[in-house]
């Protein structure tokens, strides 16, 4: 049973952790979070429709979602992109399509 709990918590931790620290990355302050909420009302992309949970580690569809480059003057890596998912505004590593940040 104590060897049982100790492989579940290990598996958790491989399956959280990672997530976490892709979060953990970004860094999107928090007040450039407004302007660049309008800067994205401005670009008037149009939603993928997404029926899974938008939520950090969230993996999205190889096809049908629009990558976007977020303007250097936010500082963020550049190699992050942004994506609007069901209205919500995602910051995405392309390499593997999992949101990393979402900007509320």
């Amino acid at each position: 049973m104590k060897k049982s709990l100790i492989a579940f918590a290990a598996t958790s931790a491989m399956t959280i952790l990672p997530s976490m620290a892709l979060a953990a990355e970004v860094i999107f302050k928090v007040e450039d979070r407004p302007r660049f909420h309008e800067f994205i009302v401005k670009q008037h992309h149009t939603p993928f429709r997404f029926k899974e949970e938008v939520r950090i580690g969230t993996v999205l569809p190889a096809a049908g979602v629009e990558f976007h480059v977020v303007p250097a003057e936010y500082h963020i890596r550049p190699e992050y992109r942004y994506a609007v998912i069901n209205d919500r505004v995602v910051i995405v590593e392309p390499a593997s399509r999992r949101i990393v940040e979402i900007i509320e």
